[in-house]
């Protein structure tokens, strides 16, 4: 998923001067599939898009439910529909580029869904596990961005929700490494005691 935020990062900024220097991108309707999938992927994605500079997704963690995943899932399939709608041969090179790239990484996400490689929660780069990394990444400027930080409610869920599909994986015959598992559930559990004692000494 990662993967897929990163690359459309690359092609809204690739478009941006476009939307400024001429009114008429305003129209591409290319262009205009990207704002909305631009939208909708910072909506579904809100600590990455605090890491991009949007405050108005502070304090908010990714929905990990299986309800989200499907949900996610259906927007992936209707983004192809979407993309089919527009004739790529009438693009301009650079947003010919820009549509496979976009089209190829949506048909790998929804691939990778069809074998259930949501079951391995985490890895030795990406997971729960890495949460606290997160702070550092985040700018502390006023008093309002450390209250949605600490009032954030979320951690204990994710923690709780990313033990429940390590278990779910290995039922399934979809385990994570055993090295990488070892110590990220370790580093969970030390992160879930860690946020409830905070909430606790503060009386939240």
């Amino acid at each position: 998923m990662r993967r897929f935020v990163v690359l459309l990062v690359a092609v809204h900024g690739a478009i941006l001067p476009a939307l400024g220097a001429d009114a008429s991108a305003l129209s591409n309707p290319f262009h205009l599939l990207l704002e909305a999938e631009w939208e909708r992927t910072m909506e579904a994605n809100p600590t990455w898009a605090s890491q991009l500079g949007d405050r108005g997704f502070n304090g908010k963690w990714e929905e990990l439910s299986a309800g989200a995943l499907a949900r996610a899932q259906e927007r992936r399939r209707q983004l192809l529909e979407n993309l089919k709608s527009i004739p790529r041969a009438s693009l301009p090179p650079a947003d010919r580029l820009n549509h496979d790239l976009l089209k190829y990484e949506t048909e790998l996400a929804m691939e990778e869904h069809s074998h259930r490689s949501f079951l391995i929660a985490l890895n030795q780069r990406e997971g729960i596990q890495t949460s606290d990394d997160l702070a550092d990444a985040l700018r502390f400027e006023t008093v309002l961005d450390y209250e949605q930080w600490i009032e954030s409610e979320y951690l204990p869920a994710w923690c709780i929700h990313a033990l429940s599909v390590i278990g779910s994986g290995a039922g399934d015959c979809a385990p994570a490494p055993s090295h990488t598992t070892v110590r990220a559930v370790f580093r969970i559990r030390r992160l879930n005691d860690a946020a409830l004692f905070t909430w606790w000494l503060l009386g939240l």
